[in-house]
């Protein structure tokens, strides 16, 4: 757009009631244009729920959807139904007709207007419908209850027709003022952030009835004098004090907020961090830039002013990804601005691959040429598009990735929090919990089963896996185990690339069952090679990981995180691939040894356990695994168990699970009565 159309609205040269028209109709274009969008990426149910809500929330009728009562506050400030929602309206009952209302009553209701990803890049099949009902401060308590009412019985009806809205009650006057009374969208983060989502707000709403926000007439050079300025549109009789409404402004974001921002989707990330990347990200960017930050929304609000209407380039997800890209190539942190690519393209989710060629939309060519403004060819798209089919190998190399930004981010975070006046206990409690979530999710060390899917893919799961023992070329002397892809054949497997290869055959299985590697359906060749171990046995030793082990794991409570981990379930396997009267076996067993079913005394015990495999679950949701082999590998492990006891002064649940029959059932049962006696079990 030429910038000859830009409107400077300064009081000291005047500006008259066109100028201020003008700027608003700018607005409501760029809102249009967004709501066609938004309708586009909409089944014909879901465009019916967006085209009747303004109407449903206007009137009270008992044949509509919403209905409560005849009293519920209802009727939005100079809002007149268009013939489409009058159709729409009778199609649901033919029973209505609609009044104008006449008189100039003030209307409860202020404004409607639609937030979050709908009409933007990012919209996808499962985007939420989040509105704001703007209403008059003065609503008393029972008129907000039954308003409430209604809402719920739109949600619900907007859920019968496939759409996952959610109508949230915002006064005006009491936001301006920084009050709060609960969540303000399905991503909402507390009450902590205020102006961040005013931010969000005045970028990506969409207006669909009502007044609009005064905040749009103040120029962006006036923003630190808001209140004033406004004031003087009011004084001066250019604006109507019953045209618009009034959220705030944007002049200054307190430092507090990058950090409740920041450990929001730094939380949100530990389970979805592509999805949560980007807002980490902004929220970086902005904390860098403070306390000379000039939000986006104020980017946007320029734009508009200069008449720059360019749906595409103020596309909110476009806005934020080039304020990102700005702020790292300033850095030269290009390979933390390849990851957040990634993470817009697949936040976007639409392939574009020499599969998906032919397929067209304002969102695909959009991306389009995002990527080759990027430089990605064919063999990216390609890669990135098989996300659903990635397995282990593309998850670990994506993994290292995320978890190096998940850190930096929580860095970041603290030395903010420190160096800003930011730093409150509150904070630091999250800064705390947060740090252990990271260390419980991403720290590595021995005997920790790796979780290497954090959201990455949706399904790591192997129809068929090949399982072999085998020497291990540079451990001389020593054998491992090895997980193969595929069902191979004795002569195959040594050449193919493997999955994971671990020394302790319970490790593996451990880190394949919580990973989700194998799962019920995965069939599984053995080579057991010199082991002991065979099918069945194996089979039982999954199935005592899915019953003692199930997935996914419960939720952590930061009340836990901040106490040292303990271990809340032991589970002890014996004798796995080994059975103590094995023909190779049968010199570890004196000939003069009692019978099994007659030992009560660990030392007794101790000649027929020729291995344990001790799994532990902490309070942390880490799981460990620690093997003891050989001679006094019962009496290590039950000096362990009790060292572990003295030092967490908690009795963990202890299970124990045979493999050497026919004498598993008798010796779970004596070394069970062992522990108890001990005081372990």
């Amino acid at each position: 757009m030429n910038h000859r159309h830009e409107i400077r609205p300064d009081l000291a040269q005047g500006i008259d009631r066109k100028v201020l028209a003008t700027l608003r109709a700018r607005f409501l274009q760029l809102s249009q244009g967004r709501l066609w969008r938004a309708r586009e990426g909409l089944s014909s149910r879901q465009q019916q729920v967006l085209t009747l809500l303004p109407l449903l929330l206007h009137i009270n009728h008992p044949g509509l959807p919403g209905y409560v009562s005849g009293t519920t506050p209802a009727g939005i400030a100079g809002f007149e139904p268009d013939l489409g929602a009058l159709v729409e309206a009778q199609r649901l009952t033919r029973a209505f007709t609609y009044r104008p209302q006449r008189d100039d009553a003030p209307r409860p209701l202020l404004g409607l207007y639609l937030i979050g990803s709908l009409g933007t890049l990012a919209q996808a099949e499962q985007s939420d419908m989040d509105v704001w009902v703007c209403h008059r401060t003065d609503l008393d308590g029972g008129a907000l209850a039954e308003l409430r009412r209604k809402c719920q019985a739109l949600e619900d009806w907007a859920a019968t027709q496939g759409a996952d809205a959610h109508l949230f009650l915002i006064d005006s006057a009491g936001f301006a003022r920084g009050e709060r009374t609960g969540t303000l969208s399905s991503d909402d983060c507390g009450h902590t952030q205020h102006y961040l989502l005013l931010d969000e707000f005045y970028r990506t709403a969409i207006w669909l009835a009502g007044q609009t926000p005064v905040w749009w007439l103040v120029p962006v050079y006036e923003e630190d004098r808001y209140q004033a300025y406004v004031q003087a549109l009011l004084d001066k009789r250019f604006i109507h004090p019953h045209e618009h409404f009034d959220l705030g402004h944007l002049a200054r974001i307190p430092p507090k907020e990058f950090v409740g921002a920041g450990l929001w989707q730094l939380y949100k990330g530990l389970e979805s961090p592509y999805k949560s990347l980007l807002k980490l990200l902004l929220t970086e960017a902005y904390a860098s830039d403070h306390p000379a930050l000039r939000c986006l929304s104020l980017d946007f609000k320029a734009a508009v002013h200069a008449n720059r209407l360019d749906l595409d380039e103020l596309d909110p997800y476009v806005m934020v990804y080039r304020r990102i890209e700005h702020y790292l190539l300033r850095r030269g942190e290009t390979r933390r601005l390849e990851l957040v690519r990634r993470s817009l393209y697949f936040k976007v989710n639409q392939k574009l691959g020499s599969a998906e060629q032919g397929r067209s939309g304002w969102q695909r060519s959009l991306l389009r040429r995002l990527t080759e403004q990027w430089g990605w060819d064919e063999r990216t798209l390609r890669l990135l598009d098989s996300r659903s089919q990635w397995k282990v190998g593309q998850v670990l190399q994506s993994r290292r990735e995320l978890v190096m930004e998940l850190n930096h981010a929580y860095r970041f975070l603290a030395r903010y929090a420190r160096d800003s006046t930011a730093d409150s206990h509150a904070e630091q409690r999250d800064l705390d919990v947060l740090g252990r979530r990271l260390y419980a999710a991403f720290e590595r060390r021995a005997g920790k089963i790796e979780v290497i899917n954090p959201g990455i893919a949706p399904d790591l799961a192997e129809d068929a896996l090949t399982l072999a023992h085998s020497p291990d070329r540079q451990a001389p002397g020593s054998h491992h185990w090895t997980l193969y892809p595929g069902n191979l054949t004795v002569h195959a497997w040594p050449a193919a690339t493997p999955i994971k290869r671990n020394h302790e055959l319970v490790e593996l299985l451990t880190w394949a069952h919580r990973n989700g590697v194998i799962d019920s359906s995965t069939r599984l060749t053995l080579h057991p090679g010199i082991n002991d171990l065979n099918e069945r046995t194996l089979s039982d030793v999954l199935d005592c990981l899915r019953q003692h082990l199930p997935l996914p794991l419960p939720a952590i409570s930061d009340t836990d995180l901040l106490q040292p981990s303990v271990a809340n379930e032991v589970l002890l396997l014996v004798n796995v691939g080994g059975d103590p009267l094995h023909p190779d076996r049968a010199s570890q067993v004196p000939m003069t040894s009692p019978r099994l079913d007659a030992l009560d005394n660990a030392g007794a015990l101790e000649q027929w356990v020729l291995s344990l495999d001790r799994l532990t679950l902490n309070s942390w949701n880490e799981v460990l695994v620690q093997r003891y082999d050989g001679v006094g590998a019962l009496a290590q492990c039950l000096h362990d168990l009790h060292e572990a006891r003295t030092q967490d002064r908690r009795r963990p649940r202890v299970n124990v699970r045979c493999f050497c029959d026919p004498h598993a059932e008798t010796l779970e049962h004596r070394l069970a009565a062992l522990l108890d006696s001990l005081g372990l079990g």
